[in-house]
């Protein structure tokens, strides 16, 4: 080997000897080494968490290799850890270019064109890597993602399998195939591959936190929450984790507990979209759309599909149901494919707008294509009112039938067991309509558990503890609310309707005293908690939330509250609104019970969902109730009869009306067409169903104080 000299003339140099080749060679190799070297210390300034000494190294080393591989790779990767997309891309393309370019340089081009929407490209890049190295774990987990996104996912399953079974250890391969099991319905077979992950690495974070939200899907409370602290073990900043846990909440009617969760989540990342979208779904779950509305405000732009659906869901709650609708063509217009959640708002917006029959088009329609859609399914029954197409049948039997062999999230679960349920009880098939019921409201008691001795307590507390006014209250009558009360399917939205021009009014899910009276606790408490709570506060306090609900109300542009929690706070709203006037709504009490069965509240504080504990709900609401009707003056109270309502809803309109001071007008024909059509179906099933023994039996069952009912 030769030394490198300067020569002191100028004089040619000789002709090289034998061993000029070799040192060349020498020189070279040396080279190679000092840009191998370099490049090991710029990975080691990364992962350091030093980019800008990474960096510096590897441009030295371009000004020596300009197209050196391994160095466009690793600042294509700092690129892309700095959110600098597009350098990434460039680079990582560059880097690809290159002779020689390992499986591992086309992986990572694969997944960050995936990240950035490019699916052709990193379609084409992961299938180039696993043509260098088949079976290449990393590049087989990308294209399995991106098989997922383009829809294919037979092609996914198919490929991680086969991955799977070639490297079995390989924690991620097994995660990324749940991931694809799970979007394909098979939610069994994703626990299991889910479990295989975590079983291969008891640290994959990404495992766990996919276990823990499908176990939330699946009803799992428990084992969801325990699978999201174990994800919060090993990171206490995992995003998902927190999300279920908000969820899992939120799904058990524990709405202060999500938003903790929501808000632990926030601290650390601001701007978690995510989590700012379910901030103000849980504060519209939460009653309280005030700051809903400004949560929404402060949403970051441009708006998606997603906030346009909450922006209806607002106008929805506030019985603004022109604006709603128009909000949902927003979304459907801002969807860039097919969003199932979104053509079902708009035609549920639809049908709150008096076109029903329109929406059910629509919703027929999307069955066509995603015949897989409970909620679809679910929707179309309900507002159909009437027996379902012979294929309609078949299709939402065999819907059923997939998800008791492949898993079904709960609520999947539950919207098909009550459509089909619909569908029976429209047909005439009384008993499979309310077996398909029972399975429903079986699945559903487990995330909402009703306490029949806590209810009692209430019940027996309000009677005792709450004092009513024994004359008519004549301060502020012109800014009090008619508040309108009885258990659920009595009439209430007929009630509304009226009071409102004879716009479609469904259920009224907008529990704003309950959202008041619950603002009043620190924590989530039981209902009776809040109201011994509320038994302290004084003359003034009632004068403050007095005027807190009008300026709430101010936006929904009525003054009538319908809600089916109001009659169990009836106490708390005279001291609230001494001159406030309420219409009672009854109905025959196994027809009461039946309609709470064929579709319970889905807010508020827990309902029975079993017919036994109807029947004792039924007895206790009314003895409350009967509370309420007694010590009311005369001319603060009206009695409504349901049949009378659905017989002759002009009387009963001039009634409203005398009572209320105000023009009524008949529901909306659609509406009330609807609820005769519901009646008939139930009283079809009254004489004939065995069933219906265990609640009327509960019915019959005494008081302490000896009262019955015998129906």
């Amino acid at each position: 080997m030769s030394d490198k000299r300067s020569r002191p003339d100028r004089s040619p140099p000789p002709l090289p000897s034998q061993l000029t080749p070799l040192a060349e060679a020498a020189r070279l190799t040396s080279a190679l080494t000092r840009i191998d070297q370099s490049l090991e210390t710029a990975y080691a300034h990364w992962r350091a968490g030093q980019p800008a000494q990474a960096s510096m190294l590897c441009e030295q080393v371009l000004q020596v290799a300009p197209l050196h591989a391994p160095a466009l790779h690793l600042l294509g990767l700092m690129a892309h850890a700095e959110g600098n997309i597009a350098d990434a891309l460039r680079l990582l393309e560059l880097t690809c270019a290159q002779p020689g370019a390992s499986a591992d340089f086309h992986s990572n081009n694969a997944e960050v064109s995936r990240q950035a929407g490019l699916l052709g490209r990193a379609q084409q890049a992961a299938r180039k890597a696993l043509a260098l190295s088949p079976g290449h774990p990393a590049a087989s987990c990308n294209l399995g993602i991106i098989l997922q996104q383009a829809g294919q996912l037979d092609a996914s399953a198919e490929l991680l399998t086969a991955a799977a079974a070639a490297a079995p250890d390989n924690a991620d391969v097994l995660n990324n195939l749940g991931n694809t099991r799970q979007l394909m319905g098979s939610l069994d077979e994703a626990m299991l591959s889910y479990a295989a992950a975590i079983e291969r690495d008891p640290m994959h974070e990404a495992a766990y936190a996919n276990l823990a939200s499908l176990q939330l899907e699946l009803g799992q409370f428990d084992a969801a929450a325990e699978s999201a602290r174990q994800v919060l073990d090993l990171n206490p900043q995992n995003i998902a984790a927190y999300l279920v846990l908000a969820r899992l909440h939120a799904q058990r009617a524990r709405i202060p507990g999500a938003l903790r969760e929501v808000d632990k989540l926030l601290s650390f990342s601001p701007a978690c979209e995510e989590a700012l979208r379910l901030r103000v779904d849980l504060l519209l779950d939460s009653g309280d759309l005030l700051a809903a509305e400004e949560a929404m405000q402060a949403l970051p732009g441009p708006r998606q599909w997603r906030d346009h659906l909450l922006q209806a869901r607002l106008y929805a709650m506030r019985g603004h149901d022109t604006q709603a609708l128009a909000a949902t063509g927003r979304a459907r217009d801002a969807v860039a494919r097919q969003e199932p959640v979104v053509s079902i708002a708009h035609a549920q917006a639809l049908a709150r707008t008096g076109q029903a029959e329109q929406a059910c088009l629509d919703l027929g329609r999307l069955l066509d294509q995603v015949p897989s859609s409970a909620t679809a399914w679910q929707a179309l029954a309900e507002l159909t009112g009437q027996a379902l197409a012979p294929h309609d049948i078949d299709r939402l039997h065999a819907m059923r039938e997939q998800g008791r062999q492949q898993g079904r999230g709960w609520r999947d679960s539950v919207a098909l067991h009550r459509a089909w349920g619909h569908a029976m009880l429209a047909g005439g098939d009384g008993d499979a309509a309310l077996a398909a019921y029972g399975m429903a409201n079986a699945l559903e008691a487990r995330a909402h558990p009703f306490d029949a001795g806590q209810f009692a307590a209430l019940v027996e507390h309000s009677i005792a503890s709450w004092s009513l006014p024994a004359t008519v209250a004549r301060n502020h009558a012109t800014d009090s609310p008619v508040f309108v009360l009885g258990m659920p399917h009595c009439g209430a939205d007929l009630i509304r309707s009226m009071l409102c021009g004879g716009a479609f009014a469904g259920q009224d899910r907008y529990d704003l005293m309950g959202h008041i009276l619950a603002s009043l606790a620190q924590d989530q408490q039981p209902l009776a908690s809040s109201l011994e709570i509320a038994l302290e506060l004084s003359d003034d306090d009632y004068a403050e939330l007095a005027q807190y609900y009008l300026d709430c109300a101010a936006p929904t542009d009525d003054l009538v509250d319908a809600c089916h929690v109001n009659s169990l706070l009836v106490g708390f709203i005279v001291r609230v609104f001494p001159a406030a006037r309420f219409i009672v709504c009854r109905r025959d009490p196994v027809e009461t019970c039946l309609a709470g069965y064929r579709e319970p509240p889905g807010f508020g504080p827990a309902f029975p969902r079993a017919l036994p504990e109807l029947g004792v709900y039924h007895r206790r609401h009314e003895r409350l109730v009967q509370h309420w009707t007694s010590h009311l003056p005369a001319g603060q109270l009206l009695e409504i009869d349901h049949a009378r309502l659905l017989a002759d809803p002009a009387q009963v309109a001039a009634q409203v009306a005398a009572f209320r001071g105000v023009p009524c007008r008949l529901p909306a024909h659609a509406q009330l067409a609807l609820r005769r059509r519901e009646a008939a179906a139930l009283a079809a099933v009254l004489p004939s169903s065995p069933v219906l023994s265990v609640l009327r039996e509960a019915l019959r069952e005494p008081h302490a104080n000896g009262v019955t009912h015998d129906r």
